[in-house]
């Protein structure tokens, strides 16, 4: 049913959405996951070290690309990144809303896009920083999706080539984060219950293959650049996929515990809890080989959200696609099920609407701006004590981070010592060995450590750097040593 002289509130939604977005993500100030993409970019595309074999990160390859497009065009920066991931985001409320819309109703594609675009510029889900990997994963998913859902049936002209399209798109969100592999499975659960008859089973199996046949295209592209640097397949598996159980990618059962705890029970993801209580007045919904479809979408993003143990915001935002649209489903159905006169459902739906702008914009993060832009001395620590770094160094001259600071490193503009430049992912005897060696062969200038240490090194390297460096400076919560 569509909205009643409404047909361009949805664009209108997408231009709040993008205010919100763009308030939210222009605050000056570079992460630390950006920070780690970042230089992982400029060294590939400036000193020729690609990932896996030059800089060690558990990501695959599709955010490396894209940061080192930005470095290759803009040098280091962040606000190229994140206006593609604005864009990214942007453009996935467009795709939400037209599965909306195709499943159900107008209204519930303009409910749906309201609940996405809105919660992707929540703190909670890092809506800061709008450039990381689950911003371009995301697109992919849902337009994998929108295709399966628009083109669902064996018997549509073309079929096959928007099937293998479906599945190139879900392989594009695989190359920026492996957790769309969750969703992956949810794509071909859709699929299965959505066809299994509409037409020949034979066309199903076909549809099947077509699906796991463009991931592999899609998979295969992403990984030619690397190709092309030297990195081998064997690299590419290493870093991008074994380095996921690596000690320094899963946590304690106690933290998992405990943030699983807060994030689920202590934390706004309860505003969610009550739109899905609507489904008890709407059990007809299940009778619906799509909303079972969406369920199943939902119940395998969870798992993937579940599957890392350490719950950081950006990770959350793959759960919110299906939830989003389940909601606008939930929404749109119950006020065309109990609300029969059409101004009536006008009336009501600008009263959701309403609702959900108050209740859903980042107002923690728009205060942070506020006084950000009030604070006439506000200084980005990474910022200064990068330049810091970078002004009082040679361009020939190494770096290493005894703790997490990438945005720093990114802002030096100088290579770390060794490919292990994050201490997250040293951990067995042959890497810190390996460190050690990298110290030696290419002594840093500055060696860089946090005030308070929770980084632990083997007595080898400790001994070596309390030998070889003296302090040099301690700028706000980092301690800097200089070579001998």
């Amino acid at each position: 049913m569509k909205l009643v002289s409404s047909n361009n509130l949805h664009k209108l939604l997408l231009l709040i959405i993008l205010f919100f977005l763009v308030i939210v993500s222009f605050n000056k100030t570079m992460g630390e996951d950006e920070g780690r993409f970042s230089y992982m970019g400029r060294v590939w595309v400036e000193n020729d070290l690609p990932p896996y074999t030059g800089s060690i990160e558990n990501k695959t390859p599709g955010i490396f690309i894209l940061n080192a497009i930005s470095y290759a065009l803009f040098g280091t920066n962040v606000f190229f990144i994140r206006t593609i991931g604005i864009i990214s985001l942007l453009l996935a409320s467009l795709i939400i809303y037209k599965i909306g819309t195709q499943l159900h109703s107008y209204r519930a594609g303009v409910f749906a896009m309201t609940v996405f675009g809105l919660t992707m510029s929540w703190r909670i889900m890092d809506g800061a920083f709008a450039s990381l990997t689950e911003s371009f994963m995301i697109l992919f998913t849902v337009l994998s999706f929108y295709i399966i859902i628009k083109k669902n049936t064996n018997t549509s002209i073309n079929w096959r080539y928007w099937t293998f399209a479906a599945g190139f798109s879900m392989g594009l969100a695989i190359a920026f984060k492996q957790i769309a592999l969750t969703s992956t499975i949810a794509l071909i659960f859709y699929y299965i219950i959505n066809n299994h008859k509409n037409g020949k089973i034979r066309d199903s199996i076909i549809g099947l293959i077509l699906i796991c046949f463009g991931i592999l295209t899609s998979t295969i592209i992403s990984i030619v650049p690397l190709w092309i640097s030297n990195v081998q397949i064997i690299d590419y598996i290493n870093g991008a996929w074994l380095l996921l159980f690596d000690e320094g990618s899963t946590p304690s059962f106690l933290y998992r515990f405990i943030s699983a705890r807060e994030l689920w029970m202590e934390s706004r993801m309860n505003f969610f809890y009550p739109f899905l209580i609507l489904l008890v007045f709407q059990q007809n919904l299940l009778k619906k080989k799509y909303f079972l479809g969406l369920f199943v979408w939902l119940i395998f993003d969870f798992i993937g959200v579940n599957s890392s143990g350490y719950y950081f915001g950006h990770q959350i935002k793959q759960l919110i696609p299906s939830l989003s649209i389940i909601i606008g489903i939930l929404l749109g159905n119950l006020i065309e099920v109990y609300i029969k006169n059409v101004y009536e459902q006008s009336k009501y739906t600008r009263g959701i609407l309403i609702f959900l702008l108050i209740f859903m914009l980042p107002y923690n993060l728009m205060i942070d701006d506020y006084i950000r832009i009030h604070h006439k001395n506000y200084i980005e620590p990474s910022k200064e004590i990068g330049l810091f770094i970078k002004e009082n160094t040679n361009p020939d001259d190494f770096v290493f981070f005894m703790t997490n600071a990438n945005a720093i490193l990114s802002y030096t503009e100088r290579v770390s010592s060794s490919r292990y430049f994050n201490p997250l992912f040293i951990n067995d005897p042959t890497e810190y060995s390996e460190v050690y060696f990298d110290l030696i062969t290419k002594p840093p200038k500055y060696i860089i450590r946090g005030k308070i240490n929770i980084w632990d090194f083997t007595n080898q390297i400790e001994d070596y750097v309390n030998q070889n460096y003296v302090l040099y400076a301690q700028i706000y919560d980092f301690l800097i040593y200089k070579k001998n």
